[in-house]
């Protein structure tokens, strides 16, 4: 007790106070609350809204939300490994390992989703305190005291800072800044209920390695449309393994993927490649091919070979949902009706945008296309181009990476990045 007097004696008072703040935030081991922005200057009057969920030690939650509608415009959770952010206008999200070494604001920082990195640190143990370093040093501090707030405020020729502060616990619950240019000002509101989280996808959200701002979620003229879609989009979502065949006007192509592996065979060639190594046959030449490449080179490399990469295993490889990029382009998708395709039963959907219309079968079963006709134009559904396939599916081994690989048999032309033809 006598060194706390002692201390109390020797410090200044704003010190005291700012010490007060720093502990209380430090020790809120969980917590929720909302922070909400005001930035008011010569453009006008702009703000921003989160809220942030937390439980020590490593679980956050922030959302930025409509500070008018409400809408969540990004989700952004962090655990222990890794981060998930979420993008609701897009239907998307990523998921991010991260370095439990990093400081949550440096990570938010990083993200560029548009959230304030001080806000984020003020869910850490130390981030209010770092954040009211510089203040210790500003005099001189002046207090208001309140039945329910205790209000400090800094005044200099050309700015001012007033903090407001729970007179209860020492939580801030306001911050405002002025300068010349413009006035910042931020409210707190906490909860006691932290809630979930944990990242759950909503349903139809897409998985991908980045946003891809051209695969927009389509619009839907009914509910039975938005079913049959979302279960396609399920079916190709994070799919490991799928092997199918493929008809159309230009002839049958074969496709065997498991993991990494995959394997294609058209009228021109056969392939396979294992995320490094590709190999190639080519029918017409009666030769081989092979060489250590990117999946970029893969698809130089089988051009150059006379063939394609079929479109559909070209977005699987990249980890993008085929459908979902497809239908992505603004479209809405409306329910056609029901059928039997090779005796299988399905549901037609019909997908019209500025680009194309696309008319799918898809199988009941589990989601998957059966056949895709596809109309492309400028203004669709004007005819300028038309594609129509199908599908048949079949299962690919556990063991399809050894079992399937091709084995050169004669000779190999090693490939570069870009072959020659010959």
């Amino acid at each position: 007790m006598l060194g706390l007097v002692l201390y109390a004696m020797t410090t200044p008072e704003s010190d005291i106070w700012f010490d007060q703040i720093a502990w209380s935030h430090a020790n809120l081991s969980s917590g929720a609350f909302t922070a909400v922005s005001t930035v008011s200057g010569v453009l006008g009057v702009s703000g921003h809204k989160y809220e942030i969920r937390f439980r020590w030690p490593s679980d956050y939650r922030m959302k930025s939300v409509d500070k008018e509608t409400g809408a969540v415009i990004r989700d952004v959770t962090f655990d222990s490994s890794n981060m998930t952010d979420y993008n609701p206008s897009l239907g998307q999200y990523t998921e991010t390992p991260i370095d439990p070494k990093v400081k949550l604001n440096d990570a938010v920082e990083k993200l560029e989703a548009g959230f304030d990195p001080m806000i984020a640190g003020f869910a850490t143990p130390t981030g209010v305190d770092e954040w009211i370093e510089p203040l210790r040093k500003l005099r001189p501090w002046t207090a208001k005291y309140g039945s329910k707030t205790k209000t400090l405020t800094f005044k200099a020729p050309q700015r001012s800072i007033v903090l407001h502060i729970r007179t209860a616990d020492s939580l801030i619950t306001g911050i405002s800044i002025k300068n010349e240019a413009q006035t910042l000002g931020w409210s707190l509101t906490y909860h006691d209920d932290v809630g979930g989280l944990k990242f759950v996808p909503p349903s139809g959200a897409c998985k991908v390695a980045v946003f891809d701002q051209d695969m927009r979620p389509p619009k839907y003229s009914s509910d039975k449309a938005r079913s049959v879609a979302l279960k396609m989009f399920d079916a190709y979502n994070e799919i490991r393994a799928l092997g199918f065949k493929v008809r159309g006007d230009e002839g049958t192509t074969s496709v065997s993927m498991r993991g990494e592996f995959v394997r294609q065979d058209d009228d021109v060639a056969s392939w396979t490649y294992d995320g490094k190594t590709l190999t190639a046959y080519v029918k017409g030449r009666k030769r081989w091919y092979s060489g250590h490449m990117n999946f970029n080179g893969v698809l130089t490399a089988i051009a150059d070979l006379g063939t394609r990469v079929d479109p559909t295993l070209r977005l699987l490889m990249t980890k993008v949902n085929p459908y979902r990029k497809r239908l992505g382009d603004g479209a809405t998708v409306k329910y056609v009706g029901t059928m039997k395709l090779h005796g299988e039963p399905a549901t037609i959907i019909e997908s019209v945008s500025d680009n194309a219309k696309i008319t799918l079968i898809v199988r009941d079963e589990d989601g998957l296309v059966l056949s895709s006709s596809v109309q492309a134009g400028p203004n669709a559904p004007t005819i300028t181009s038309q594609t129509n396939l199908e599908y048949e599916y079949f299962p690919v081994a556990p063991d399809a990476a050894t079992k399937l690989r091709l084995q050169p048999s004669g000779s190999v032309t090693v490939l570069e990045s870009k072959p020659t033809k010959t």
